[in-house]
């Protein structure tokens, strides 16, 4: 089905670049939204979706170096499958990679990336007491990368006071977790 839509874009570049763009990619971001999704026909639904906002941003994808074109196509892939789970109202699974993706053995000393991991436990256990708004203004910010403008539009609020509400929810975070490791 992608292949038909693709096939549909009039310029010959267009076409060929995006068949490569697919094609090179397609596993990868297949993976990414499954991993969030774990359902084999959602992740073909949504990486449909996928496959037609990156049709919609072919002039900015071409421009790109190939790392960046790769993030932005694995971020497009996790963005449109996190909206998916919001708009069904599931819950967003939590996972240590969504709280510190910086977190990378080969990157970080042990100790570090061994302090980050007990950190994202109590962040974890604090997450699940979290009231809803609260839950909803980070997974926004934080898992969904929107920006505060995007937030502000959906609740229709303005965007200075979803800037508070999100400081305050990162706050209300840092306490729960200070308390929780003040525990043991």
């Amino acid at each position: 089905m992608i292949l038909y839509i693709i096939a549909t874009i009039e310029n010959d570049d267009d076409r060929m670049f995006m068949e490569q763009l697919y094609l090179g990619y397609r596993r990868l971001l297949y993976q990414e939204i499954f991993k969030i999704v774990q359902n084999e026909w959602e992740t073909e639904d949504i990486l449909q979706s996928v496959i037609l906002k990156l049709i919609e941003k072919i002039p900015l994808l071409k421009t790109m170096a190939e790392a960046h074109l790769i993030n932005y196509c694995v971020i497009a892939g996790r963005n449109t499958a996190f909206n998916h789970l919001r708009d069904k109202k599931i819950e967003l699974p939590l996972t240590e990679e969504w709280y510190h993706e910086e977190a990378n053995t080969q990157t970080s000393p042990v100790e570090l990336y061994l302090l980050k991991k007990e950190e994202f436990i109590y962040f974890q256990n604090t997450w699940e007491v979290l009231d809803v708004q609260t839950r909803y203004l980070l997974e926004s910010r934080f898992f969904l990368k929107k920006s505060y403008k995007e937030i502000a539009e959906n609740l229709d609020m303005n965007e200075a006071a979803i800037r508070m509400a999100v400081t305050r929810a990162k706050r209300k975070v840092n306490r729960a977790i200070l308390s929780t490791m003040g525990d043991r």
